[in-house]
């Protein structure tokens, strides 16, 4: 495993959609699940451990779930560029953004509540991520603007 130290979306919770798991939030923040297991775990905050994420296991998995206590158009958008890393989501909130973005792009996201927009931890605002995504149309070169950004 790589990473960590060592009402819902449609009406349903996560284990009432097939195969689909339950979310540990007290034991992270961010989790990539392949076949059932655990490939990467963070007890991080933000976009970095979804950053980290997508460069530790792109290429090396397909098809997995993602656990993320929130999915903003910047996630959303990362996901989409992550060539078939991430096939699902599970989050306790979503922005409308990310949630039509996602659809658009046909990756299921069961969310706990859906917001306008995710907040800057001041709440006085867009998140920074948040308006960093809106400036790059394509989910590629977001990608690759958020990987220089984090390097």
């Amino acid at each position: 495993m790589i990473g960590l130290r060592a009402g819902i979306a449609g009406g349903r919770t996560p284990g009432a959609v097939p195969g689909m798991l339950t979310p540990d939030f007290a034991r992270y923040s961010l989790a990539l699940f392949h076949e059932g297991r655990p490939v990467f775990l963070s007890e991080k905050e933000g976009l970095r451990p979804l950053v980290e994420c997508i460069r530790a296991c792109r290429g090396r998995f397909r098809g997995c779930e993602l656990h993320d206590r929130a999915i903003g158009l910047a996630a959303a958008k990362l996901v989409v560029a992550s060539e078939g890393l991430v096939t699902r989501i599970v989050t306790r909130r979503a922005s409308a953004r990310a949630v039509a973005l996602l659809a658009k792009h046909a990756v299921p996201l069961t969310a706990g509540e859906v917001v306008p927009v995710l907040l800057n931890r001041d709440r006085t605002g867009p998140c920074l991520m948040e308006q960093k995504a809106s400036a790059t149309e394509d989910p590629r070169e977001f990608l690759r603007e958020i990987f220089a950004f984090f390097s």
